[in-house]
């Protein structure tokens, strides 16, 4: 769950910068629109020859309807079954994926779908013993669909969704899910749940 936790930082570092952003912003500004840019993490299931605990995080730019994608993920199995929090199993094979992807997005009120492929290089680490492991590399084809639910307009942010802070801005929480696969040497299909920070939509 490493990356999870530096994950988790980056965003806390996004929201900070924004806020900050908005209280030293003493300019008004006329009719200027928003750029469309997004953050999210992860996390979910993944079945396959690299399927396992998937998490990630992706950088997410769309312009018009056009979709461009960074994305790093990790999938993990471990040598216990587990449900709820594998802290205490030892990795036995991960899988690590960066991927670069185009799409389309369709954005609605409060809500968009996307969908996206591209090129990715896998790595996937199998450990033979505690002190051995084995790594093979790959080429791979990504694919992804994304649902995200997120504000319909300007407000407030708010730190935990309870604290209001600054003033009516872009910048909003989203959540939603994504269906992934990879096409390599090592393929998977998985579903996670979504958490995204950023600016969804062209706001008024």
């Amino acid at each position: 769950m490493k990356m999870i936790n530096k994950l988790t930082i980056i965003l806390h570092l996004i929201v900070f910068l924004n806020i900050t952003a908005q209280e030293n912003s003493t300019q008004p500004k006329k009719n200027k629109k928003n750029s469309i840019w997004y953050v999210d993490l992860s996390l979910g299931l993944a079945e396959g020859e690299s399927g396992g605990l998937m998490e990630g995080i992706a950088f997410n730019y769309q312009y018009k309807k056009n979709l461009f994608t960074l994305k790093a993920a990790e999938n993990s199995s471990y040598n216990e079954h587990f449900f709820f929090y594998p802290l205490f199993f030892s990795k036995v094979k991960s899988h690590l994926e960066y991927s670069l992807l185009y799409g389309r997005r369709h954005v609605y009120n409060s809500f968009s779908f996307s969908y996206s492929a591209g090129v990715s290089h896998v790595k996937l680490k199998k450990n033979i013993n505690s002190s051995n492991y084995n790594v093979q590399n790959s080429f791979g084809v990504p694919l992804e669909f994304n649902v995200r639910w997120f504000k319909g307009e300007k407000t407030r942010f708010r730190i935990l969704d309870i604290i209001p802070v600054g003033k009516p801005t872009s910048f909003g929480v989203s959540t939603g899910f994504k269906l992934v696969a990879n096409i390599s040497k090592f393929p998977y299909i998985g579903l996670g749940l979504t958490l995204g920070l950023g600016k969804h939509k062209i706001y008024n």
